[in-house]
């Protein structure tokens, strides 16, 4: 190659080529089952507190390329881009770090899990405990639970198959969002640990709101347009569906650690500098009558919960049904209410105030 000339375009496909074939066992391209002895990992990434406001921690710069910026926190001090080390300040306060998490309750972390929710080859949702169901709903069980969602263990072990070869090098293993690809779009993939999802119809309470299971095979039907979220129509309804609920498996096991987590980190927290007295170390999120509940305990709790909350959204009464279009339905109808619009955005209201401040907030 001539020195100052970029590279052919043949050279550069190759390039490209070769690059996506080194991806392709990390992605899962090369087989559509995962090991047998493979198991989840136990989180070890912060975790963000959801009860804390976040305006002043809102980036100002683009992200690092190939790093999200709560991971540019581990770097080494000298190689941390700006908002890393303002992020790095929130540690102990809006950012908990599971590093403070005791290795022997880590482990206890690892079994439980895999106890509740299986592993990535053989994924199930279990661990239902009768108490912790009836706290929160008395109609609840370990079957209506399974049957609503479509969790049953078959319709999961062909989800995980068509995850691994399709989802993972985005949404991760774990549904984490960072597979080897996803640190490189932009915006970055879903983070299903949460149980928060962008684009819900249900019409739960903000903090409690779950997507029915229509949204989430829309999107994978559709794809999102703007992001790199893709449309997988290319696959089967069933197929679909099959991912549908795998989805949901993840995103309830990633709540039920990330709920867990995050209270025991709360409590370790108020533990240091306290004098004496036996103090409990979780959370159960539902059974008043555990004093000192232990690690399973509060699991099961955050489960039911976070099921509960999952099935309710798939009833048909919690459906937003969208209002009829009041403006009328002919063109001239239309621009006339778009013309009212624009003089209203343009006015007196917050519209163009916030655009022309820079506002950086959720669209």
């Amino acid at each position: 190659m001539r020195s100052g000339h970029s590279p052919t375009r043949p050279f550069r496909r190759l390039v490209f080529v070769v690059a996506a074939a080194g991806l392709a066992p990390l992605a899962g391209c090369t087989n559509d089952r995962y090991d047998e002895q493979m198991t989840y990992p136990v989180r070890s990434d912060l975790l963000v507190k959801q009860d804390e406001p976040w305006g002043d921690l809102q980036p100002t710069a683009f992200n690092r390329p190939g790093m999200l910026p709560l991971d540019a926190v581990r770097l080494p001090a000298n190689e941390r881009p700006p908002d890393a080390a303002r992020l790095e300040g929130a540690i102990g306060k809006k950012l908990l770090d599971p590093a403070a998490i005791p290795a022997n309750d880590r482990a206890e972390y690892g079994k439980l899990l895999t106890e509740m929710f299986g592993t990535p080859s053989k994924p199930k949702v279990s661990g239902f405990e009768p108490a912790a169901l009836k706290a929160v709903d008395e109609s609840l069980n370990t079957d209506n639970i399974v049957s609503t969602l479509k969790v049953d263990e078959a319709s999961l072990e062909h989800g995980s198959r068509y995850y691994r070869t399709h989802c993972l090098h985005c949404h991760g293993l774990e549904g984490n969002g960072r597979g080897p690809t996803g640190p490189w779009v932009n915006p970055p993939p879903r983070d299903y640990r949460l149980g928060i999802f962008k684009y819900t119809s249900s019409n739960q309470e903000q903090n409690a709101r779950k997507p029915r299971r229509e949204d989430i095979l829309h999107v994978l039907q559709h794809g999102i347009e703007g992001t790199s979220m893709p449309s997988f129509n290319i696959l089967s309804a069933q197929d679909r569906e099959y991912l549908a609920s795998y989805v949901i498996h993840l995103s309830l096991r990633g709540e039920v650690e990330f709920r867990t987590m995050a209270d025991q980190l709360r409590l370790i927290g108020e533990s240091k500098g306290a004098e004496g007295g036996d103090r409990p170390q979780f959370v159960a999120t539902l059974r008043d009558d555990l004093k000192k509940p232990t690690m399973k305990q509060a699991m099961e709790d955050n489960l039911a919960l976070a099921a509960s909350r999952w099935v309710e959204a798939q009833k048909p009464d919690k459906a937003i049904v969208p209002e009829p279009y009041k403006v009328g339905t002919s063109e001239e109808d239309f621009l006339k209410s778009a013309a009212r619009g624009g003089k209203i955005f343009a006015g007196r209201s917050t519209c163009t105030t916030a655009s022309t401040a820079g506002s950086r907030g959720p669209g």
